[in-house]
């Protein structure tokens, strides 16, 4: 299995507090450069219409999934603060599939080890729910864990715990996905004009 995740490009943690680790909020003055970079977010994305950041969010979730890694803490601080609006997060949720959900689970964990904690919330609610996707069940039980100490009644962590409890399969998210965004299957059904 360990094998099997390195081929796919998934970190193997030992253990549990190195999963916790992979997902700790920045601290001390990276917490404090976190929280700048947050209001800074914020006011940025109070001057723009809901359409822009809709059109904003998928863009750089676009972006950041090509290589997670190349996250800057500013476009960290973007990720998080629009990952708060719930249509632009539905807009993003769009682009999560099984088969590349591990990248979902990769830019969103590089997303929230950059997000100051009381921020974090939205961010492990995506970051959660793909690593439901992609088979992390324990990293998902460790974003519900930690977004419930923060905002225990965030509806994406509500979603994710009912998910949890009900122990549904990933393979699940394909119909989610579906009842959740019906206009995709009325697009994907649309005949072409070509």
């Amino acid at each position: 299995m360990a094998a099997r995740a390195v081929l796919a490009g998934m970190q193997v943690l030992d253990s549990r507090s190195q999963l916790d680790e992979s997902i700790r909020p920045p601290r001390g003055w990276l917490g404090r450069a976190a929280s700048q970079r947050m209001e800074d977010a914020r006011a940025a994305v109070r001057e723009l219409e809901m359409t822009e950041i809709e059109d904003l969010f998928v863009e750089m979730v676009q972006q950041g999934l090509a290589d997670p890694r190349l996250v800057r803490p500013q476009e960290a601080a973007m990720l998080a603060t629009i990952a708060y609006y719930p249509t632009a997060r539905d807009q993003a949720l769009r682009l999560l599939r099984r088969p590349d959900a591990h990248r979902h689970v990769e830019l969103w964990r590089t997303v929230a080890r950059m997000t100051p904690r009381g921020c974090q919330p939205p961010v492990l609610g995506m970051l959660g729910l793909a690593a439901w996707v992609s088979g992390e069940g324990a990293l998902q039980v460790a974003c519900i864990e930690r977004a419930e100490k923060i905002a225990p009644h965030h509806p994406l962590i509500a979603l994710l715990g009912q998910i949890n409890a009900a122990a549904a399969p990933p393979v699940l998210w394909d119909q989610l996905r579906a009842d959740l965004f019906d206009d995709d299957r009325v697009d994907d059904a649309a005949p072409s004009d070509d």
